[in-house]
This record gives structure tokens, C-alpha cells and sequence, in this order.
């Protein structure tokens, strides 16, 4: 399987993630009346419609990022399919805008990753202090 063929599948999957997600959200806000599809609910997010929960707001701007990243690197890469100079030429510019781009989500994440780490470590030592001092 080429890169591009590849590339279209994993943006197959995100947009399928993506369509989830919102779809998730739309039962655990209880919005069956208000939105129908996950693209009513996206709509209505987008619209300020509906407040999010952080933890909600975070999923989506991750799904999202990588639909948009996944998109651009599809573009990049019909472009570098087309093979004339101009083309490869443009496309090169874009994936180096892209690796920008994926570099700067990346860090983003591990940085949540890390700070998730360290809540789950405090909360580890807090349970394990009250288990211990518990009367059982």
C-alpha cells in the first residue's frame, strides 16, 4: 500500500473517530432532540450552543488536530503524486508546514500526558496513605 493510499485510510478512520465522538457527546449531554447527527451536534458546538466540559473540549480539539493534520498530508501527497516540479514543490512546502504543525500538537500532548501522569502519582500516594490508615 502506498503512502497516499495509506494516508486516505487512516483519514478514513479519524473522520470515523471523529463522527463517534460526537456522536458520544450527543448521548452524554442528552441531546437526541436538539441534534440528530453528529454533524448537528458539531454544528451546534461550534455555535456555542452547547457548553462542553473540559475534558470533552480536550477530545475534540485532539480529533479535530489530527483530522486536520491527516488532511493536509493527503493534500501534500496527491500533490507529490502529480510529480511536476511546481507540485512537488508546493508539496514540500507543506509537509514542512505540517511537521511544524504535528511537532507543535505532539508537544501539546505530551505535555497533558505528563501532567496526567503526575495527578495519577498524587493520587496514587493519596490512596495509598488513607488504605493504609483506613480501619478495616
Amino acid at each position: 500500500m502506498s503512502s497516499l493510499e495509506s494516508a486516505k485510510n487512516k483519514l478514513d478512520a479519524l473522520l470515523e473517530k471523529q463522527s463517534e465522538l460526537y456522536l458520544e457527546i450527543r448521548e452524554n449531554y442528552a441531546l437526541d432532540d436538539d441534534c440528530e447527527d453528529a454533524a448537528s451536534v458539531e454544528n451546534a458546538i461550534d455555535g456555542g450552543e452547547i457548553d462542553l466540559e473540559w475534558n470533552d473540549l480536550r477530545d475534540i480539539s485532539y480529533v479535530d488536530a489530527s483530522v486536520r493534520c491527516q488532511k493536509a498530508l493527503v493534500d501534500a501527497l496527491e500533490l507529490l503524486k502529480k510529480g511536476d516540479k511546481k507540485s512537488v514543490h508546493n508539496a514540500n512546502k507543506e509537509l514542512e508546514i505540517l511537521v511544524g504543525e504535528a511537532r507543535k500538537i505532539r508537544k501539546s500532548g505530551d505535555d497533558d500526558l505528563r501532567k496526567a501522569q503526575e495527578i495519577i502519582s498524587a493520587m496514587n500516594e493519596i490512596i495509598d496513605v488513607c488504605d493504609a490508615h483506613r480501619q478495616k
